[in-house]
């Protein structure tokens, strides 16, 4: 006769029942989801940044995913994705005359810094001289609108 358990114990909680792999798994699940709400604070975070024309990005900028932009007749709202809740972000909005260039990105963590990978939105809000032109918008590269005019 062979005995089958589908959950043989592993280590007794601090309730004195024993921990199957299945509720060291479930516990182990409910902590990462405890984690993560904790760290999710930042979520939907507007920065408003009129930075200077010098700043730009570090040569080891992380990427961000741009999910949408919205342009008025002075201020344009990007919004996005950034690959987790503890990077900082950083944009810069340079206006030359012939377009209206923005660029968004993720401040590396720092080395040993740990950090849920945990996709996280923003949103990012920048002001602009009203160009008395039509203007080509571009968001981190790719143009996404037109204003002025």
């Amino acid at each position: 006769m062979t005995a089958h358990l589908a959950d043989p114990p592993t280590q007794a909680s601090s309730f004195g029942a024993a921990l199957t792999p299945r509720r060291l798994a479930r516990r182990s699940v409910l902590s990462l989801v405890l984690l993560l709400a904790a760290c999710g604070g930042q979520d939907g975070a507007t920065t408003t940044t009129d930075a200077p024309a010098a700043q730009v990005p570090p040569s080891d900028a992380v990427a961000v995913v741009i999910t949408d932009v919205e342009i008025s007749s002075s201020r344009i709202i990007v919004r996005g994705e950034a690959p987790t809740p503890c990077n900082d972000l950083g944009s810069i909005l340079r206006q030359d005359g012939t377009s209206i260039d923005v660029v968004v990105w993720a401040e590396p963590l720092a080395d040993g810094e740990a950090c849920a990978q945990v996709i996280t939105p923003f949103e990012v809000s920048s002001s602009f001289d009203t160009p008395e032109q039509a203007t080509p918008v571009v968001v981190n590269g790719e143009q996404v609108g037109r204003t002025g005019g």
